[in-house]
Parts: C-alpha cells; sequence; structure tokens
C-alpha cells in the first residue's frame, strides 16, 4: 500500500480494509525480499519487459538505487504500524527467499494456516543460461552490497 495509486484503488481505504482484517482475527503473512538489490533488478527487468526504454538500467543511479531500497524498509515500517494500530494479530514474517530455497518453507505455512498441504511450491529461482540481464549492483560499492543484500524484514 506504499504506492499512493494502489491506495486509492482501494475504494473502501485501508483502515476500513484493516479493521475488517482485525475483527476477523485473520493470519496475515507479510512476504519480504531481503535481497533489495535483487529486488529492484527484478522489478527493472519486468518493466523492461513491458515496455520501458532499454536504456533505463543506463539512466538508474546510485541514489535512486539506495532511495528504493529505504522506501521497501520504511513501507514495512509503516504496514507494520498501520497492522499494530488496527488491532490485527502480529504478522508472520517470511522472507522469499527462503520460500524459493527451502520447500519445507511452504509446508510450515501450510501448517501455520491450518490448511492442508497440497504441494504447491513457488518455482525455484531459474538459472539465466542467456545473456546476463542488466543490474544495479555495479552502481554500488562492496559494503553497500553486501548490506542491502540482506535486509532483515524491518519490525
Amino acid at each position: 500500500v506504499h504506492y499512493p495509486s494502489v491506495k486509492r484503488a482501494i475504494p473502501y481505504g485501508v483502515k476500513a480494509l484493516l479493521a475488517a482484517v482485525a475483527a476477523q482475527d485473520a493470519k496475515i503473512l507479510f512476504l519480504w525480499r531481503r535481497d533489495l538489490v535483487g529486488r529492484f533488478d527484478s522489478e527493472l527487468n519486468f518493466r523492461l519487459n513491458r515496455g520501458l526504454p532499454h536504456d533505463t538500467f543506463d539512466r538508474v543511479t546510485r541514489n535512486q538505487c539506495i532511495a528504493d531500497f529505504n522506501m521497501q524498509q520504511d513501507s514495512a515500517r509503516r504496514v507494520m504500524r498501520l497492522l499494530k494500530a488496527a488491532g490485527c494479530q502480529k504478522p508472520r514474517r517470511v522472507d522469499y527467499e527462503d520460500i524459493v530455497s527451502d520447500p519445507a518453507v511452504m509446508a510450515d505455512i501450510y501448517a501455520w494456516l491450518g490448511v492442508p498441504d497440497d504441494g504447491t511450491r513457488l518455482p525455484q529461482k531459474k538459472v539465466n543460461t542467456g545473456p546476463a540481464a542488466p543490474s544495479v549492483s555495479g552502481l554500488l560499492s562492496a559494503s553497500e552490497l553486501a548490506r542491502y543484500r540482506n535486509v532483515k524484514c524491518p519490525r
């Protein structure tokens, strides 16, 4: 809900939605992508495949990368605050990287939700056999890469 257009697209408002979730005492699963560099690369590649100009990566700056990484963390903190203020159950935080690398994580999620495990899993990360996908990693120092490739989900 960190994008204003998404917030406007929810006709009944975020507060009403959260109140309904809290009233039902619903379990909330918060999916976090701890590799913020990989997340940003994925987003840009996704957008490139849907019509962004092919020089998009060439125009991205280091400061835009850092701003995106900070926005992701700020958005997670904002969602956590909204859920808490609405009286929702504390969300269960799960890292995307764990879901795609360890099938047991999905089994644990099914058990936590109290639903039968039908074997559905996210596909394992694909190995790119074609040309290397563009990456913003060249814009960042080694210490920044280390920092932003393994970010814990904000509380």
